[in-house]
């Protein structure tokens, strides 16, 4: 479940950096453009956080799986 949580934020994160980066220079004619800058943002935020979230946890399944491959392969050796 971490693991697509972190798959998720950082889809999220590049699709809001991309589209964050399109409108860079945003010129607000309409309050429609100020509300998607915002959002772009608060989902950029959003998915930074998932990723500070997801990160560690992922780390330790990582080290798990590493571990499980030296044994694996020192018992093949054997």
């Amino acid at each position: 479940m971490k693991t697509g949580l972190l798959i998720v934020s950082v889809t999220g994160f590049i699709a809001a950096a991309y589209f964050l980066m399109q409108d860079l220079v945003p010129v607000f004619e309409d309050v429609n453009e100020l509300i998607y800058i915002i959002l772009l943002v608060l989902l950029l935020c959003n998915s930074f956080v998932g990723i500070i979230i997801a990160l560690p946890e992922n780390m330790g399944l990582l080290k798990k799986i590493r571990f499980l491959r030296r044994n694996n392969t020192f018992n093949r050796e054997i």
